[in-house]
């Protein structure tokens, strides 16, 4: 059992909708900052608070974090509203660190992409602190964000940490692994590629791994933490795990990764293609110094639980 109060944003995504599930199961106290007043979730919050009411009063932004242990910050936006991608990235943060920092806040968990580094795909394995590239407004905005909560000086006196993610998959993940499964339900064939590596993320062990920071004893500063499935597969193989979690054969014709810089230019496929053919792997070694910390599932496990989840899901 826990008494420790911890705070979400993005709540209402997919993602910040199922850990706030994951954390309510494990008895963890949760409280809300949301976008839009009047919101409504499936997990129980003793205190909601809208953004734009956090913008005009801060006193009650103050008093929502009064007595909050940990604030794990999942609002993102990809919207082409430059306000919205403001909002979510840079001005929430900021407020939520600022203010927590007066009131004792310990830990801030900021979830970030491998996109605020490099693009849709890169031929080398990328370091948490290598030179970034984003290449698209979103992975700007990330790469903002990962350096404001780097820089700020709440870090002084609590710890924070920014972790970067590669595609998460869940039971109710829509975007690529949603198109993945579509696709090997209706028996398409899927071009991918057998010799590159792709790192992805089970969305249990995202969940595992953040309550294993919400548990720890951390000092101030902020640390990147660059988080994964224990090995990256081709697109080959990960289709395959998700065809036979469909019931399904899983066809396929090899493309080599050459095709994904062949096809990166070209309008409206060029960003699929470059997904399913290039390499994109992240160096995990990060988070391996979390002593005592295992991922919970492999690939294979994580693939057939997400799937068989989904049947007893409502999305």
């Amino acid at each position: 059992m826990s008494c420790d109060v911890v705070l979400l944003t993005g709540a209402g995504g997919n993602l910040g909708g199922q850990l706030a599930d994951y954390l309510a199961a494990r008895s963890w106290t949760l409280r809300a900052l949301v976008r839009q007043p009047n919101s409504h979730y499936s997990a129980p919050f003793e205190q909601v608070l809208d953004w734009p009411t956090a913008q005009s009063d801060p006193q009650a932004l103050r008093e929502l974090l009064t007595g909050v242990t940990a604030v794990v910050h999942l609002a993102s936006s990809q919207s082409s509203d430059p306000t919205q991608q403001q909002d979510a990235h840079l001005h929430m943060p900021d407020a939520l660190l600022a203010a927590g920092a007066q009131v004792g806040l310990k830990h801030f968990i900021a979830l970030s992409s491998v996109k605020a580094i490099a693009g849709e795909h890169d031929a080398q394995v990328l370091q948490a602190e290598q030179t970034p590239k984003p290449t698209s407004a979103y992975g700007d905005f990330k790469l903002k964000a990962e350096r404001l909560v780097n820089n700020h000086p709440a870090n002084a006196t609590l710890a924070s940490f920014v972790l970067r993610l590669p595609m998460v998959y869940s039971s109710m993940a829509a975007g690529n692994f949603g198109l993945l499964r579509k696709i090997a339900r209706l028996g398409i064939p899927l071009p991918s590629a057998s010799d590159n590596q792709r790192s992805v993320l089970y969305a249990q062990n995202l969940f595992g791994f953040i309550e294993q920071l919400l548990r720890s004893s951390n000092p101030p500063g902020c640390t990147t933490i660059q988080l994964a499935d224990e090995q990256p597969l081709s697109t080959q193989e990960f289709f395959k795990l998700v065809a036979a979690a469909e019931g399904a054969s899983g066809r396929t014709f090899a493309l080599s990764t050459r095709w994904a810089e062949r096809l990166a230019g070209v309008p409206v496929v060029g960003g699929f293609a470059t997904r399913l053919l290039g390499s994109l792997v992240m160096d995990t070694t990060s988070a391996q110094r979390f002593a005592g910390w295992q991922l919970p599932y492999a690939t294979a496990e994580g693939v057939a639980e997400a799937i068989k989840g989904n049947a007893t899901t409502t999305v």
